[in-house]
């Protein structure tokens, strides 16, 4: 994101990513800017870290660690007990089985973890990282004890050519 400066991906300078609608773009480059991400400033943002605010490198690694989190979250939410169908979601009053519990249903945190592995290994050689770091990832762990929702349909629409490994659809209500 060329250190938060996202006014250069905007209007006729838009770049396309594959399985990125434009809601999600226009919120992306609408809230992460040259001065601010969300809210707050740069500054406030990575103070607490770094003396050198201004660094456009420090910048890159936050949104690197955005990202990242993201993924290592995805098997978190929107997932359901494949054998009932019955959603696997925050739960206030037990946290044996809520959707951030590790423990809980741990088939998704170990897929997550080795899903954010491989982008952390497909980042730090130059390899280019899209969806297939998930697909190896389900490839290897997935045990059939949960399904994420439209996780083929994401697949598909990050995928060249429209086609995706079947893991996906094994994987995906």
């Amino acid at each position: 994101m060329h250190g938060g400066d996202t006014a250069k991906f905007k209007g006729s300078n838009k770049i396309k990513i594959a399985g990125l609608n434009n809601d999600v773009y226009g919120w992306i480059t609408s809230w992460i800017n040259n001065n601010k991400v969300g809210n707050k400033t740069w500054s406030a943002v990575l103070s607490p870290y770094v003396k050198d605010t201004a660094n456009k490198t420090y910048r890159r690694y936050f949104m690197c660690g955005c990202a990242l989190h993201i993924l290592g979250d995805i098997f978190a939410h929107s997932t359901l007990h494949k054998s009932t169908s019955a959603e696997i979601k925050h739960n206030s009053q037990n946290f044996n089985v809520d959707a951030d519990n590790t423990a809980y249903v741990p088939n998704r945190f170990n897929v997550a973890k080795r899903a954010v592995g491989y982008s952390l290994y497909a980042l730090t050689s130059s390899v280019y990282g899209d969806y297939l770091e998930i697909e190896s990832a389900l490839d290897e762990l997935y045990n059939n004890t949960w399904v994420k929702k439209k996780l083929a349909a994401y697949a598909k629409s990050n995928s060249q050519g429209g086609y995706i490994a079947s893991i996906f659809n094994k994987a995906s209500k």
